[in-house]
């Protein structure tokens, strides 16, 4: 999230009178990335020399944020989160503005979150496809799934990080009371995903049912209900 604003008059306001770049909740706005083409070209031309693998760039949900989509690589090759993120903040100073990747800035805007993508082959094969089977979910994936979920809250003092983290984990934010926020250590965080996920496959984990309708609503009062502190 990008704010008009730089190092001091941060310290004269209080943070819910910051300016954001841009105003009003529009996502994937087309017009607003043509207006700032020229940031977007910047940070374009950085990841480039930083070696980042950026594959997508463009405006999300909320004032002023923008959504960063890194190419994919192998676990435990070389990773890229922590850099792109320390690089568009020293980026957004020497431009006279602020960036911060806050899980939940204001109650008012939607939250930040940080998504993680994990596929596994086997063989050249996709791992987790099996078109026999419901929804094409092969058994490998529910495993890795079943215990990814019931190891999520515990891992939750890694992948939710800071008492901020937690201010998104609630129903009604624009995400179910589940998903890690932007704030994640990225190294962490996929360490938790893996690692669960094999420990599933290894010891023949099942998936439990599917939640059928507001699974905020459902899991409100329920232990399926991640942690609201830390």
């Amino acid at each position: 999230m990008l704010f008009k604003e730089n190092a001091d008059t941060i310290e004269e306001k209080p943070f819910d009178k910051w300016v954001p770049l841009t105003r009003g909740p529009f996502g994937y706005s087309i017009a607003r990335s043509v207006a700032h083409q020229e940031l977007f070209g910047e940070i374009l031309v950085l990841c480039d020399k930083a070696r980042i693998p950026l594959i997508a760039l463009h405006f999300e949900t909320g004032p002023g944020v923008i959504e960063a989509s890194l190419h994919y690589c192998v676990a435990g090759g070389r990773g890229s989160s922590i850099a792109f993120k320390s690089m568009i903040k020293a980026w957004a100073q020497t431009r006279g503005m602020m960036a911060t990747f806050m899980a939940k800035v204001s109650e008012k805007w939607p939250g930040r979150s940080g998504h993680i993508h994990i596929s596994v082959a086997s063989d050249g094969d996709n791992a987790f496809h099996d078109r026999d089977r419901f929804r094409s979910i092969s058994k490998q994936m529910s495993q890795f799934i079943g215990r990814q979920l019931k190891y999520m809250s515990v891992f939750c003092v890694l992948a939710a990080p800071n008492f901020n983290s937690y201010k998104r984990l609630v129903p009604g934010c624009w995400a179910p009371a589940c998903p890690i926020g932007a704030d994640m250590n990225p190294y962490l965080a996929l360490s938790c995903a893996i690692g669960s996920g094999i420990l599933g496959i290894e010891e023949d984990a099942a998936l439990r049912a599917s939640i059928v309708g507001d699974a905020s609503e459902k899991t409100c009062h329920t232990s399926a209900r991640l942690p609201q502190s830390t």
